[in-house]
């Protein structure tokens, strides 16, 4: 448990301290062609950033009704967007055209780093402000607002 709080204050400070030092710690499968084994295992092993994407949001929905506000704003929700779509896209069509090739992949995990600082941010300020809940529910925030959101760069 001491661990896993050091570890924690440790991604706290760096969001809050050093935001552009903070990169995702993302799995990448071993593809050394000089061992099988490791190439069949790398062949089953989900797409960089699904499982990081897929924990986060696991940890989203622990929350749902707290992480509500971060739906209700306009901007916040362009923010998790690459999330959702790395962690959601190979099971979900909404997500799915996001996700369809290398390169589309490849610009949703350049993301990341940028969303979780930005998430981050706007939780911060929350936290010192007093409590502004909105009374939309996320199935109702506008599809095309996702679908044509402007990059987080």
């Amino acid at each position: 448990m001491g661990l896993m709080l050091r570890h924690m204050v440790g991604i706290e400070r760096t969001l809050a301290e050093s935001p552009t030092r903070f990169r995702p710690l993302l799995y990448l499968p071993d593809r050394d062609k000089e061992r099988p084994e490791a190439e069949a295992a790398a062949e089953r092993a989900p797409p960089e950033a699904t499982a990081w994407c897929e924990g986060y949001m696991a940890g989203v929905k622990l929350r749902d009704d707290e992480w509500q506000p971060l739906y209700d704003a306009q901007e916040a929700r362009d923010w998790i967007f690459a999330i959702e779509a790395l962690a959601f896209g190979e099971h979900d069509p909404e997500f799915a055209e996001w996700i369809d090739d290398n390169e589309k992949r490849a610009s949703l995990v350049d993301e990341l780093p940028v969303a979780a600082v930005l998430i981050y941010r706007f939780w911060r300020e929350r936290r010192r402000t007093p409590d502004t809940r909105g009374d939309r529910t996320r199935r109702e925030a506008p599809d095309a607002a996702r679908k044509a959101r402007q990059r987080l760069h």
